[in-house]
C-alpha cells in the first residue's frame, strides 16, 4: 500500500453556531431524519495543485418547528504532491475533500447535540458524486 499524493492539513473548525429552540414541542411522529440538513462545499483555489475547501453544514432552523439550529463550517487545505494517473484534482476537491471533512464534523455535531440534552444527532453518509 502506498501513501496518497492527495494531502490535507489538519481540519479547522471555522464556525459553530448552535441555538436551541425553547418553544419547540416534540411530536411523537417526528424523527431525526425530519430535521433538515443542508450541506454546501466551498472551494478557494490557491493554484493548480492546492486549494482550501470548507464544508458548511446547516441543520434545522430558527423556529419552533425544529428542536435546534446549527451552522458548522469546517475546512482544510488540500494539495496534490504529484499527478495521480486518471484522477482530476477538481474531482478530488469536490468529492474526496468534503467526504473527509464530513468525517471530522460528524462527532462534533453528535457531541454538541448530546451536551444540549438531546438525543445525539449522528449524520448519515452523503454522496458527493451527485
Amino acid at each position: 500500500m502506498k501513501e496518497s499524493e492527495f494531502k490535507f492539513s489538519n481540519p479547522k473548525l471555522v464556525k459553530l453556531d448552535f441555538i436551541t429552540n425553547d418553544d419547540y414541542v416534540q411530536k411523537h411522529d417526528t424523527a431525526q431524519k425530519d430535521i433538515g440538513i443542508s450541506i454546501n462545499n466551498h472551494i478557494s483555489t490557491i493554484d493548480e495543485k492546492e486549494a482550501v475547501v470548507e464544508l458548511e453544514i446547516e441543520i434545522g432552523e430558527k423556529s419552533n418547528m425544529f428542536p435546534f439550529f446549527m451552522c458548522l463550517i469546517i475546512g482544510a487545505k488540500f494539495k496534490l504532491d504529484d499527478e495521480i494517473e486518471g484522477t482530476n484534482f477538481d474531482n478530488l476537491l469536490n468529492i474526496n475533500a468534503p467526504t473527509l471533512l464530513l468525517s471530522y464534523a460528524r462527532p462534533i455535531i453528535s457531541t454538541v447535540t448530546a451536551q444540549a440534552g438531546m438525543k445525539p444527532l449522528n449524520l448519515p453518509f452523503f454522496n458527493f458524486t451527485k
